[in-house]
């Protein structure tokens, strides 16, 4: 309980507060973005071998190169997109897609909702991972 933070989380992303607003990290981030980040590196050092298979695999994929972009840009109306993605999804196996737009208060703070164009919202970070911007999270006062 030493590295437990005197804060919850529910404070961090503001349970009771009266507007909406974008939520704060409070686990699963970088550790230093949040207080619960020495509990996190205590947690991730403590796992039984099958879930450290599991990280090693999962780290593999996120390690994978990402393909050039295209040198054309496909245009296609949001309504053919979705049956594009659709598809694509149900190929896969899913079981049910859905698609919204998203919405700002849905994102992480340190995460901006953009324009992709007129016809698709894009996410965009302020930087790279590691060089992002720290954004603190909302202490109580």
């Amino acid at each position: 309980m030493a590295l437990w933070p005197s804060v919850s989380g529910n404070t961090i992303n503001g349970v009771g507060e009266a507007h909406v607003r974008q939520p704060s990290p409070v686990y699963w981030h970088a550790p230093d973005a949040t207080p619960h980040g020495p509990l996190q590196v205590w947690f991730m050092k403590r796992t039984t071998p099958l879930v450290q298979a599991a990280r090693q695999e999962r780290q593999a994929a996120i390690d994978l190169p990402v393909e050039a972009l295209a040198d054309t840009a496909v245009e296609r109306s949001a309504e053919a997109w979705t049956q594009v993605v659709k598809a694509a999804a149900l190929a896969a196996s899913a079981d049910a897609v859905g698609i919204t737009a998203v919405q700002p208060q849905w994102v992480f703070e340190g995460y901006a909702v953009g324009s992709g164009g007129s016809s698709s919202s894009a996410l965009r970070t302020t930087g790279t991972p590691s060089t992002r911007p720290r954004t603190k999270p909302r202490l109580p006062r």
